[in-house]
């Protein structure tokens, strides 16, 4: 039997026909409802996991700035230690304390304003600023942060402050380039997920450092995401974007306004809303359940219904031949009546004759 012979069959039953129209009613209701809880937890879901991600990546920055605000006052009171005496020999010993004190240092250093060093706290890592910039500027009296480069596959970011001379007037410059790991400590504890990442890029979208790290070397890697386009514009938000890694994120990003960075916060976009892809799975489980239940709701209900009509249709089909069989035997009981009748009028006409025919003779003796 082919299908449009089955069908044809369910449309002439009224079991099915009863079952097909319960189906047809409810599985639409349930999978528009399903679909609009879903869509609404979705993006519930999808806000509150993007305003995590801003509180995140707004820490880490707050972080940052407060951090680099102390280092910048470290070099103010080391500046304000050697002031008038900056090459008397009594540098050396405090630059080593300094280091060993904070731990945010891989190397501090005293130079005249040549740039030639004059005390180190680690000769190992001591290097020459004086062709930079950003020393120049220090040399002409004004407290910097220099810009992040790469030296030898570590960060170099170096705070430096003006020394004075007695007379007041610039005689050097005390500068410590800070330690990549102090940095990468700033990282807001990234405990929201397992592809959780925060990180941190300079004004050009180089990845500075990162909670998850990278596989080149320092500052090789440049985000295009949205977050970062945006955060270096000093902007702050949350969007749906491409990592640097080229993964679908949730991204929340906030500036370091001080520093022209951007403090990015990352959470894979499945990840977070594994929860909301769970429960649509569960609603269309339920919808399938559902469409079972009534199908077998629906053909129990049809099947008693169908034995009520069919007892009905049964009762009425008897009542119908018991007044077809009395109708029957009213019917025989007529005819035996009509015949009755027709055989007295016979009796009555023949007994009539003999009256006639008496009364012919009764005359013929008179």
């Amino acid at each position: 039997m082919n299908l449009r012979a089955l069908w044809g069959r369910a449309q002439r039953r009224y079991r099915d026909r009863l079952v097909l129209r319960l189906l047809a009613v409810s599985i639409p209701i349930t999978v528009v409802l399903v679909s609009v809880m879903a869509d609404r937890a979705s993006d519930t879901v999808h806000d509150a996991v993007q305003q995590e991600l801003l509180i995140a990546a707004s820490d880490t920055a707050h972080a940052v700035e407060r951090w680099m605000g102390e280092r910048r006052s470290d070099m103010e009171v080391v500046a304000s230690l050697l002031r008038g005496r900056p090459f008397d020999g009594s540098a050396a010993p405090l630059l080593s304390q300094v280091e060993k004190s904070y731990g945010a240092y891989d190397v501090v250093e005293l130079a005249d304003l040549g740039g030639r060093v004059v005390a180190a706290s680690n000769g190992d890592r001591s290097f020459d600023p004086s062709g930079d910039d950003w020393f120049r500027q220090a040399a002409g009296g004004q407290a910097v942060v220099s810009p992040v480069t790469a030296v030898d596959g570590r960060l170099r970011l170096v705070v430096a402050h003006p020394v004075a001379a007695a007379d007041g007037r610039t005689a050097g410059v005390v500068l410590a380039d800070l330690r990549d790991e102090s940095l990468a400590e700033l990282l807001s504890s990234a405990d929201y997920g397992e592809s959780a990442e925060v990180l941190l890029v300079d004004g050009d979208r180089r990845v500075v450092v990162t909670s998850l790290g990278t596989s080149g070397p320092a500052l090789s890697v440049r985000s295009e995401s949205e977050a970062a386009h945006r955060v270096v514009r000093d902007e702050r938000g949350a969007v749906d974007t491409e990592s640097f890694r080229g993964e679908q994120v949730l991204a929340g990003f906030a500036p370091v306004s001080r520093l022209g960075w951007g403090a990015i916060a990352n959470l894979d976009r499945d990840e977070a809303l594994h929860e909301v892809s769970q429960e649509r799975r569960l609603g269309w489980l339920l919808v399938a359940l559902g469409a079972l239940a009534f199908v077998l709701f629906g053909s129990w209900f049809a099947r008693a219904e169908s034995s009520f009509l069919r007892r009905s249709a049964n009762t009425v089909l008897q009542a119908g031949v018991d007044v077809s069989s009395a109708a029957a035997e009213l019917s025989a009981s007529s005819e035996e009546l009509a015949a009755t009748t027709t055989e007295q009028a016979a009796a009555v006409t023949e007994t009539s004759a003999t009256t006639e025919e008496l009364a012919r003779a009764s005359s013929s003796i008179a």
